[in-house]
């Protein structure tokens, strides 16, 4: 069973809105606050690892263009390091993807660092004792070549050390079907952020390459956004809603990985050039280390906050630090609640019915799925015509098992989600 959902469902815009909100307010005081306290806003590093299949086996056509398109706007406009793995099936692909995940970590990880997951090609929702899991494909219509692996990956596996093993924060992407399915398991602690931003839900399909797909949409959004706060930085929140807007009929889904939800990434430009880097470097160490912190809460008269206030808060406070004799390194937004009694009673029905509407249509899916157990799987291909599919081939300790997904294989996957709860 699904136990869990996104950090709002798509139904519920009340919910969308204070997410949106929340995601301005952080930024306001962030930039303002460490403007004051002369920290360095934004990332040292960012370094983006976009993943597809190679070319000899992917069956998307329009990916080259996509990703040349998406490689060219991050490491020229958003000046991010970035690389590309294609993964084959000469051996198993799962260590290529492994491994690829891996060497990003070890390269480019640190804490004041993000680090970008871009994957694109099929997504398949697997059904298995254990639980639903996202499985990766290169095509729906593998036939079995003599000394090759089937082109097939299980991403849990593979982000497994973003979660556990990561310092700096992280941001996955996913354009393919049932993306939103990748966040069905996982669980951690700690301050930093992981964020998932899937091309669909846990059950759904997503567009091919093409002027309607996810990744188009996702380009196009980053453009706008950086001409938009020319230069600033921009929380991944405001991202995934002008994609939603762009893509209407087929919504993407955002998940907090870590389940807490205290801060969101934000993206902005870093300065080009190795002077540039140095000087980031330099402002980022000349810190000392954290030997204690500090939680207060403030209750407020007032359930909003304008921006002005904010802004003046983030000036004052530092001050107040000052003033009082106390040395203090950083102060960082984590979240503004509106008690829940100021909560209108018809605001509390959309909410709870936007969410309990969410999680009906989920689980009669995937109940559907259960009973068909026995009923032949068909895939839907890229013209949207149904076919006949023969149940898929793997692999087990030396001898050949078959497999049949219980869920409608779409010619696209895209996965993303974070965790179900109870």
């Amino acid at each position: 069973m699904l136990n869990g959902a996104p950090l709002c469902p798509p139904e519920d815009e009340d919910a969308k809105r204070e997410l949106k909100k929340e995601s301005e307010r952080q930024t306001w005081f962030q930039n303002e606050a460490n403007d004051t306290l002369k920290i360095p806003n934004g990332y040292l590093k960012v370094s983006v690892l976009i993943i597809r299949w190679h070319e000899d086996i992917d069956e998307f056509e329009g990916h080259n263009e996509e990703i040349a398109r998406l490689e060219t706007l991050f490491r020229t406009r958003f000046n991010y390091h970035c690389e590309v793995t294609k993964l084959k099936n000469c051996k198993n692909p799962q260590l290529d993807l492994d491994l690829a995940i891996l060497q990003h970590i070890s390269n480019h990880d640190g804490p004041d660092n993000l680090l970008i997951i871009y994957y694109t090609g099929h997504g398949n929702l697997v059904n298995e004792e254990s639980g639903q899991r996202l499985e990766l494909s290169a095509t729906q219509n593998w036939i079995q070549q003599r000394g090759s692996h089937i082109p097939v990956a299980f991403w849990d596996e593979a982000e497994a050390p973003l979660r556990n093993l990561a310092e700096g924060d992280v941001l996955s992407i996913l354009d393919c079907c049932f993306a939103s399915s990748a966040a069905l398991k996982s669980r951690n602690e700690d301050f930093r952020t992981y964020q998932l931003l899937a091309a669909s839900s846990p059950n759904d399909t997503t567009s091919c390459p093409g002027a309607n797909s996810f990744t188009t949409a996702l380009i196009d959004s980053l453009e706008d956004l950086l001409d938009e706060h020319k230069g600033k930085s921009f929380p991944v929140i405001k991202l995934w809603e002008r994609i939603n807007l762009k893509r209407k009929k087929s919504a993407s889904l955002i998940w907090d990985r870590l389940h807490k939800y205290k801060r969101t990434v934000q993206l902005a430009p870093l300065e080009p050039g190795l002077t540039s880097q140095e000087e980031r470097e330099k402002s980022f160490q000349s810190g000392d280390p954290e030997k204690a912190s500090l939680t207060l809460r403030f209750s407020l008269k007032a359930d909003e906050l304008s921006r002005d206030q904010i802004e003046n808060l983030a000036r004052q406070l530092p001050q107040a630090f000052r003033d009082s004799e106390v040395l203090v390194r950083r102060i960082d937004w984590v979240k503004m609640e509106t008690s829940s009694r100021a909560i209108s009673f018809p605001a509390a029905v959309t909410a709870i019915s936007a969410a309990k509407g969410w999680r009906q249509r989920t689980t009669r899916k995937n109940s559907t799925a259960e009973n068909q157990e026995d009923i032949p799987t068909r895939k839907r291909s890229r013209t949207g015509g149904l076919l006949p599919s023969s149940p898929s081939k793997r692999r087990v300790s030396g001898r050949t098992s078959i497999s049949n997904p219980q869920t409608p294989i779409s010619p696209r996957s895209i996965a993303s989600a974070e965790e179900f709860r109870t």
